[in-house]
């Protein structure tokens, strides 16, 4: 039954959003899996600034494709799968995809390669401001995946 299902799905983004806390929650103690793997470096002198920006977009969106440095990274693609439904999950996708990619707006900027190290060391003096808000959307995930199994057994 419909019912069933959604309690499941609930149940499952519940517990994905329960262990994806838990290992962003715990950053620097525990690390999640991930590729070290990044857009090469030496883009930056052989092509154009489009090109390198478009294909560091294109891998850091995807989310999977370059370095995961936290849980979210793989727990956004558990929740799409779990929503049972292409559209909320694409939505989800690129909701996702297009919050990784906005990163690149920042150094909108950067011209050349020493404003691109100077870019670089202030994104990393920000590091923690963005762990708070990776926890902070995995505990309203999990809040509302909890709301709907209580509301679910309420009805």
């Amino acid at each position: 039954s419909g019912t069933r299902v959604l309690t499941l799905s609930a149940i499952g983004i519940a517990a994905g959003a329960a262990i994806a806390l838990s290992l962003d929650a715990l950053t620097g103690r525990v690390t999640v899996p991930a590729t070290t793997r990044q857009v090469d470096d030496q883009w930056l002198y052989r092509y154009r600034g489009w090109v390198y920006g478009g294909g560091f977009g294109l891998q850091l969106g995807a989310g999977l494709l370059t370095v995961v440095p936290a849980a979210i990274g793989y727990f956004v693609w558990i929740l799409a799968a779990l929503t049972g439904s292409p559209a909320l999950g694409g939505l989800i996708g690129a909701t996702f995809g297009l919050g990784r990619g906005c990163a690149l707006l920042a150094g909108a900027g950067v011209k050349h390669p020493q404003q691109l190290i100077t870019f670089h060391q202030g994104m990393q003096r920000q590091a923690r401001i963005a762990s708070l808000l990776v926890i902070a959307v995995e505990v309203a995930v999990l809040c509302a995946a909890l709301a709907l199994l209580i509301l679910g057994r309420a009805t």
